[in-house]
């Protein structure tokens, strides 16, 4: 089983890589969206 804290640090650690853009949902809850770079990104790996 994955922890809830696993999870949130892997999200921020491809926040801060640029691969993922974090948005507001309101004023608690924040969702995930691809970069516009997110394919050079990955397919550079």
């Amino acid at each position: 089983m994955i922890s809830n804290n696993t999870v949130k640090t892997d999200i921020m650690g491809l926040v801060a890589k640029g691969i993922l853009r974090e948005i507001a949902l309101n004023k608690v809850k924040r969702g995930y969206v691809r970069t516009d770079e997110f394919d050079e990104i990955v397919y550079s790996y």
